[in-house]
């Protein structure tokens, strides 16, 4: 970058970041990126800062350096001035972070406030070569919260946000693992903590996780000469990386002894070994037991491999708060009615076994779970998360739920007020007559334990309402019909019971509508049964008078034979009720012409075209052809001259004197090439009389066309790939001149068709 641009754009970024004053305000970030291809990377940074107090705003445009350096470039030869490209970033996204509910937490929890910013390179007009070395791409910013318990002076310390590229990530076009979830940034001192801090590669590549030292990033340097420097607040460019150290960048040191790289959190006050909160390499999941309260710095870094060559390593720095907490869970059961302060009433019809369900609140302070009943003396009891209760009889029992039981800071507890009432059965009865159609009877036959059923709801699916003990009700159609009958009793109890009801009839007179009456053979027709009624799951028998039938209910059936026939219908139900309907003469089916034709020559061409036709049908008296709708005749044997090549569809319809007809159809392959033709001798004397020995050919749409001779010795005399050029009787048509007698030759092309043909014969040579 020249030192022209480069000055333009630090006055940019300072014009834009020295509006905002030097304040404490980052609390975390982290940066990942993906690969686009063809050198382009899309970015994405999150940066987090506490909206407590006076801290500053985020950057807007975030100064972004790329840096390379590695194996080849040394990074410590790079200075603040050597970066390969500055760009500034904008900002997408400033989004309230929503800090975990912890009810027991003695006092405010922070405000944190997460600043998006995704950009693409190409968007920069930035496009990363491949290299052997790895492309660093920076962001720096000052300054960390005050009274961080970890780091010494964490006031006047910076953040470094940064991705290498490797260049075996570059090879691959790798891109890197993305954080699943953000941490809970407030926990509870001396109370079991684990949160999922595992990350998703999108290449499935294998993680491996870590606590590290968090990195420094700029420094609390305002003044004018200083504040965009490596020591200034405001890095512009971002600081490069530093040669032959991991992670390339200045660490922050833990205050030892009570805290280190791989225990941020604290030693155990037990044994002053152990860390208090570990993280697992495999999973990724933060666990432990934090005993010191305040603020504290914790860096994660997640190396990936791919068939053990380590691809990329992405950090995500922040603050956790671990704070005094006090009881303040509330225990509360789903479904209940809630009459009081933690008070609930259950009322149960009709069953004894009864699921009782919590939904205490806030989930993560909810550890062991203890339902209580008393059953007429007996003790329930259940640490199930839904407890299955079966109580003795009908009346009224109390109950308890204990939320962390014996916890001194976070138990809470709920009681409840179960009432089991009577039971109530609906139940129905139903008589019809099963043959013919006509109402059905239904009638109530519910029963109460309680002290009466006060509402009746039938439900036959048709959207009106029955309110009667008993209904006489006409079905619409036939089938295995489902009826639902819904009771309610004084206690407001309901009950519920569906029954199928076989509503098969048949009426005494069925009407049968077909196509046709009067048909050409083949004739096909179908037969329309009206009666609604009627369903494929009767006993179905048609006899169409031929020999043939079929079981359907309206059925579509082909006459191949001339005559006069009778249909006869017969039905039956699932009681073996039996309607039978006799229809004498109804179907006629006159005699059809039979077409066919042949045609001459077999075989036509470019060259010959035309084709004569020649009628073969029977009982036939007119004809009707189409030329593949280039042409027509109403002769009995036409011919036709093709106006093109390819495949003809040739159409006859011929006509019975009854008026009947049928059709017939042939195709016809008009051939693009024509003919080939040798002589068997020739005379090269030069008296321009058969001088040359040559194909005479008609070839249309051929090609890849050989041409060779060849002597009785098995030499080759003459080779052409041009059907134009022929043998003089000299060797390769320009060496001495061959001797009389007689050469094989050989032809090879692709006709239009795409098939080879071979031509082979003798040529006999005079002189």
């Amino acid at each position: 970058m020249n030192q022209k641009k480069l000055t333009y754009l630090l006055i940019f970024f300072c014009t834009c970041f020295l509006q905002q004053a030097f304040a404490k305000h980052i609390i975390g970030g982290e940066m990942t990126y993906k690969c686009l291809g063809n050198g382009d990377y899309e970015i994405e940074m999150r940066v987090y800062r506490d909206t407590l107090g006076d801290g500053a705003l985020l950057d807007s445009p975030a100064a972004i350096a790329i840096y390379r350096c590695g194996t080849n470039l040394d990074c410590f030869n790079l200075d603040q001035g050597d970066q390969n490209i500055l760009f500034g970033a904008n900002l997408l996204f400033q989004t309230p972070v929503a800090i975990n509910d912890l009810l027991c937490l003695e006092g405010d929890a922070p405000g944190v406030e997460e600043g998006l910013y995704r950009f693409k390179l190409s968007d920069y007009g930035i496009s990363l070569n491949l290299s052997s070395d790895s492309y660093f791409i920076v962001y720096q910013r000052c300054c960390r919260n005050i009274g961080i318990n970890n780091i010494r002076n964490a006031e006047d310390r910076g953040s470094t946000y940064y991705v290498e590229i490797t260049p075996e990530a570059q090879q691959n076009c790798n891109s890197s693992p993305v954080f699943n979830n953000f941490p809970d940034l407030v926990i509870c001192q001396n109370f079991e903590m684990q949160f999922d801090h595992s990350a998703t590669d999108p290449d499935g590549d294998s993680l491996v996780y870590y606590f590290e030292k968090p990195l420094d990033g700029g420094g609390n340097d305002l003044s004018d000469a200083r504040v965009n420097t490596c020591i200034g607040a405001i890095p512009i460019p971002p600081c490069p990386p530093i040669a032959n150290r991991a992670p390339f960048f200045t660490e922050l040191n833990y205050t030892s002894p009570t805290f280190g790289e791989t225990f941020p959190l604290g030693r155990s006050t037990t044994d002053g070994i152990n860390s208090t909160v570990t993280i697992d390499s495999m999973t990724g999941i933060i666990s432990g037991i934090p005993n010191i309260a305040g603020l504290f710095v914790v860096s994660v870094a997640v190396e990936e491999y791919r068939d053990g060559v380590l691809l990329s390593t992405i950090r995500r720095d922040f603050q956790y708060t671990v704070g005094v907490c006090v009881r303040n869970i509330e225990a509360r059961i789903v479904g209940d009615v809630e009459v009081g302060d933690r008070a609930y009433r259950s009322t149960i019809c009709q069953q004894n076994n009864v699921v009782f369900e919590h939904a205490s609140t806030p989930e993560y302070a909810v550890g062991e779970i203890r339902w209580e009943f008393d059953l007429d003396g007996q003790n329930f009891v259940s640490t199930m998360e839904e407890a299955i209760v079966t109580f003795p009889s009908t009346g009224i029992f109390e109950g308890t739920l204990i939320v962390n039981p014996g916890s001194r800071n976070c138990e809470d507890r709920a009681t409840v007020t179960v009432n089991i009432l009577p039971e109530t059965i609906a139940d129905f009865s139903f008589d019809y007559d099963e043959c013919e159609p006509g109402f059905v009877s239904f009638v109530n036959e519910s029963s109460t334990l309680s002290d009466g059923i006060q509402e009746i709801n039938w439900d036959f699916s048709d959207g009106r309402v029955y309110n009667s003990d008993n209904v006489e009700y006409l079905f619409p159609t036939s089938g295995n019909l489902p009826v639902s009958l819904t009771v309610r009793d004084v206690n407001n109890c309901t009950s519920t019971v569906t029954n199928i009801v076989p509503y098969f009839p048949l009426s005494p007179e069925i009407f049968v509508a077909p196509s046709a009456s009067l048909a050409c053979a083949p004739a096909s027709i179908t037969f329309d049964n009206l009666d609604t009624l009627v369903s494929d799951q009767y006993d179905i028998s048609w006899d169409f008078g031929d020999g043939g039938g079929s079981s359907d209910v309206s059925p579509t059936y082909t006459y191949e034979t001339p005559g006069v026939y009778n249909v006869n219908l017969d039905i039956k139900n699932q009681f073996d009720c039996r309607t039978v309907l006799e229809l004498p003469g109804l179907i006629e089916v006159t005699p059809s012409p039979i077409a066919d034709f042949s045609f001459t020559p077999e075989e036509l061409n470019v060259v010959d075209p035309t084709a004569n036709f020649f009628d073969n049908s029977i009982a036939a008296i007119a004809w009707d052809w189409d030329f593949n709708g280039v042409g027509s005749s109403n002769e009995t044997n036409p011919s036709f001259t093709f106006p093109d090549t390819g495949m003809q569809v040739i159409q006859l319809i011929v006509t019975h004197p009854n008026g009947c007809t049928d059709t017939t159809s042939q195709l016809i392959d008009i051939f693009p090439s024509g003919e080939l033709f040798m002589p068997n001798a020739f005379t090269p004397n030069g008296d321009g009389q058969n001088d040359i020995f040559i194909p005479v050919a008609l070839l249309f749409g051929s090609n890849d066309f050989s041409f060779t001779i060849w002597n009785r010795w098995g030499e080759q005399v003459f080779f052409s790939d041009n059907i134009n050029t022929g043998w003089n009787g000299t060797k390769n048509n320009s060496g001495k001149n061959s001797p009389p007698g007689v050469y094989t030759y050989l032809i090879e092309f692709t006709d239009s068709r795409g098939a080879t043909k071979l031509v082979k014969g003798y040529a006999t040579l005079l002189r």
